[in-house]
């Protein structure tokens, strides 16, 4: 029976497998303006804040689409799909589970 942990990117935890169980992240996109970044966990930070900060465009970011979600899925006879949700007004505090998520994985 194949087992598998599914995340999103917004769990940084971008590893093949968690104690012993098979893990896969589905990226995120994020946007600025007309540049675009999929979160596969080599984003460059300093490019990217240095863009941020240029942009007077919208920026915004997008959940996975419903085909990467089944192409994670895909071969699993069992999922564990863990997410971390942070509401748009307490984004400031969406560092600290975020970083918790990414320690109670490794």
């Amino acid at each position: 029976m194949m087992i598998k942990i599914i995340t999103d990117s917004g769990t940084d935890a971008f590893v093949s497998s968690i104690e012993g169980v098979a893990h896969q992240f589905v990226p995120l996109t994020i946007r600025a303006g007309s540049s675009s970044w999929i979160d596969y966990g080599k984003l460059n930070i300093p490019e990217f804040v240095t863009t941020l900060k240029q942009t007077n465009e919208r920026t915004s970011t997008a959940c996975p689409s419903v085909h990467d979600w089944l192409d994670a899925f895909a071969g699993a006879d069992e999922i564990l799909r863990l997410l971390v949700h942070c509401q748009e007004h307490i984004i400031l505090q969406c560092k600290q589970p975020r970083f918790l998520m990414k320690n109670m994985l490794m």
